[in-house]
């Protein structure tokens, strides 16, 4: 039976509506009584390409299945019904009904951006599976069907992406974006490797592209979101997540950076409610049981917080193996605390002494030699700091103990068990960026005072560069960058005062330091102590013991950059049969913001111009100063 007059006036205003994306007109013509009159497969196919084009899903499929019900190899058909089976993860099915589509290209011949969309979407069907090479032959084949495949060219360089070969991945992005600058997907692209690279800036402005073109993207508003965070900017980040999640409902990753938003802010109700919300739509996610655990510790929770940090482990591939390592250590941690009342009290009082005692400032300044400061800038080497036990001065950590009544050895004479001790770097603030007393005391080179240097650090952009140096399994782990103020402690009345910090947080620390001094006596009057309990007891002491000195050193005004270092590789060193553990954090190169040299630098013009014109060319706008301190 032969086509109507009729039917061919629809089909071809359908199809020139279909191919202007005029979608909604499509389906206002193509009623189910027009569908059922005319029963021909090439209708109901204009039909399944307006659906998909709205993202009707459940349209589509049912109106590619009547027209294959009517022609079973209809091409068109099976080209969008493998789509949906595509997006159902239907794999086999899919890839059955795109060979068939595929075939009768090749019958035909003629090169169509149809035929490139059924073979990219078979590359996208072996990247899924992780067959790689497979996906890419696939992706080149769509390619030599259409050159200027839009979705080809981005799915090869979200490809790469993934298997981190950045130059090629921005290659294909940017090929995208010649052929359509508003694509939301290849800026999208673009913008997620810069924001892996930390570039948020460049990140940001690819981002504000994809939602100029579409406002409600889902994925562009929360890297959105992320980039926020990073910033501290919460109530913009909530804002952008929220969006994210009013686009996409199902969108677990969304839940999850929201709810550690949440958690920044102190609202635990909230942050748990998301932190669920991810993980029942996505309970294969190692990331988001850690983040929900951490937030269980928080909370005093740890019997739940053990249970999700082992969801971690069981979930973790080899690709996650830091993270999983970091669960493992926890549990123990949690393990220790649930036995033992003592530990989970001082675990919150220590918790209570360094929110106290944390430095907020954005910048700080370190002292150090010039030969020191040559290997950051002119090496770019990492900037190392050393484990607790190898601090220049032996008595350090003793002011603690000693105020507490108690030794390291714990008043038994009987082999004591090593300790892991935090690693430390030692700062000021920024105002005393070229102050003479450090000038004598830390700004030295072969010990000549005030032949050295100090520099000031941006602590927001040191963390990013520390988060670049974790191993790539762990990009998600925040870095733990603390910085404290010291505590100084007057040993005739056993009080403490901190330089800096107001009138009312000294009296609160002074009060938590009592607190803490009753509970450790408390413990030591117990007839009977584990000797796991009193391992665990000195191990949260040494989280906080290098933040106390005598009141003595009160006019240095010191600020610690304390790291636990479970997250950073340590190296070791012996010279002269003196050894040294040590970690390195990361270059130091973009963070430093500020170099001086001291007043008594050989040729410290010379200086001046080497460090600035090696700085200039990474275009790092680093402002470099001669000290002129009075120093004889």
């Amino acid at each position: 039976m032969g086509v109507s007059s009729d039917e061919k006036k629809i089909l071809n205003e359908v199809t020139i509506l279909n191919n202007s994306n005029g979608y909604r007109k499509v389906l206002r013509i193509l009623t189910q009584e027009t569908l059922q009159k005319y029963s021909n497969a090439n209708l109901y196919t204009e039909k399944s390409k307006a659906a998909y084009g709205l993202r009707k899903d459940k349209a589509c499929k049912k109106a590619t299945e009547e027209a294959l019900k009517i022609d079973k190899n209809n091409t068109s058909a099976n080209h969008y019904l493998a789509n949906i089976l595509l997006i159902e993860e239907d794999y086999e099915m899919a890839q059955t009904h795109y060979n068939i589509a595929i075939n009768n290209y090749e019958k035909v011949g003629e090169k169509n951006k149809e035929w490139a969309s059924s073979l990219c979407n078979i590359g996208l069907i072996y990247k899924n599976q992780k067959k790689y090479d497979q996906a890419i032959i696939f992706y080149n084949k769509a390619l030599d069907i259409e050159s200027m495949h839009l979705c080809a060219h981005i799915k090869m360089g979200t490809l790469y992406a993934n298997l981190k070969q950045i130059d090629l991945s921005l290659s294909y992005f940017k090929k995208a974006i010649e052929i359509d600058n508003t694509s939301i997907e290849a800026n999208t692209g673009i913008g997620s490797i810069y924001y892996e690279l930390q570039n948020y800036d460049k990140a940001e402005s690819f981002f504000q592209i994809a939602i100029e073109t579409d406002k409600n993207y889902e994925h562009a508003l929360n890297f959105l979101g992320n980039i926020s965070l990073s910033r501290n900017r919460l109530k913009v980040a909530k804002d952008f997540f929220r969006r994210a999640l009013n686009s996409n409902k199902k969108y677990a990753e969304a839940y999850n950076n929201l709810a550690i938003t949440y958690k920044k802010e102190k609202e635990h109700e909230e942050a748990l409610s998301n932190f669920n919300k991810a993980i029942s739509l996505n309970n294969a996610n190692p990331q988001f049981y850690f983040n929900r655990a951490e937030l269980k510790c928080e909370t005093q929770n740890f019997g739940k917080a053990k249970s999700d940090f082992q969801n971690c482990i069981n979930h973790s591939k080899e690709i996650n193996y830091n993270i999983a390592r970091i669960a493992k250590i926890k549990i123990k941690e949690i393990d220790i605390i649930e036995e033992n009342g003592t530990i989970k009290q001082l675990d919150e009082i220590i918790k209570k002494i360094k929110k106290l005692l944390s430095f907020k400032n954005n910048t700080v300044v370190h002292y150090t030699s010039m030969s020191t400061l040559k290997s950051l800038i002119l090496d770019n080497s990492p900037f190392r700091l050393s484990e607790g036990s190898f601090m220049n001065d032996t008595s350090e950590g003793d002011i603690l103990f000693n105020y507490i009544g108690v030794r390291k050895q714990h008043t038994e004479e009987r082999p004591e068990q090593f300790v892991k001790h935090p690693f430390i770097g030692s700062f000021v603030s920024e105002k005393n960026f070229d102050d003479l007393n450090h000038w004598r005391m830390y700004g030295k080179e072969n010990n000549r005072e005030a032949t050295g240097c100090s520099f000031v650090v941006s602590l927001p952009e040191l963390k990013k560069e520390i988060k670049n140096s974790i191993d790539s399994s762990s990009n998600k782990i925040s870095p733990d960058l603390n910085v404290f103020r010291i505590a100084y402690m007057n040993v005739k009345n056993k009080t403490f005062n901190v330089p800096g910090l107001s009138k009312a947080k000294v009296l609160s620390l002074n009060s938590e330091m009592k607190q803490l001094l009753l509970t450790i006596n408390k413990f030591l009057t117990q007839s009977i102590k584990k000797e796991e309990e009193v391992h665990e007891i000195i191990k949260l002491l040494s989280e906080i013991k290098y933040l106390f000195k005598s009141s003595v050193y009160e006019y240095e005004k010191e600020l610690r950059l304390i790291i636990l270092g479970e997250k950073y590789k340590k190296s070791s060193i012996i010279i002269n049969d003196q050894p040294r553990v040590f970690i390195e954090i990361a270059p130091l190169r973009k963070s430093i913001t500020k170099i001086t040299l001291g007043p008594k630098v050989d040729k410290a013009e010379e200086w001046s111009a080497l460090f600035f014109y090696n700085m200039q060319s990474e275009n790092l706008d680093d402002k470099i100063y001669i000290s002129k301190q009075p120093f004889k």
